[in-house]
């Protein structure tokens, strides 16, 4: 369960009443660190969501997800049991090492 509220007046921002919505998250799922889920949210079945995404809508089942807000990085849909993805280069815009000089 999760809360948010509207955005006030200019003398009390956060507004009244708190309203709380369910997160569902689905069987196998797995959210790194630092992960925000907004109210009323669900993350489907099998999903990855990387370390520090924030999810802002209902996320597909068997999908890798990253960012802020959270988007389909790329299907997991068929991949062997046990493996782990190698995104981390790409999701960091990581560039081949340059040759140095001798």
């Amino acid at each position: 369960m999760t809360g948010t509220h509207d955005i006030g007046p200019s003398d009390r921002r956060a507004s009244e009443p708190t309203r709380y919505s369910p997160v569902r998250i689905g069987k196998g799922a797995w959210l790194g660190a630092g992960v925000v889920v907004q109210p009323g949210v669900s993350i489907g079945e099998g999903c990855v969501v990387a370390a520090g995404a924030v999810v802002t809508k209902d996320l597909d089942p068997n999908g890798l997800y990253a960012g802020v807000p959270a988007k389909l990085v790329r299907s997991l849909a068929g991949e062997p049991e046990g493996t782990i993805p190698a995104v981390r280069p790409r999701l960091l815009g990581a560039r081949p090492a340059l040759p140095t000089p001798d």
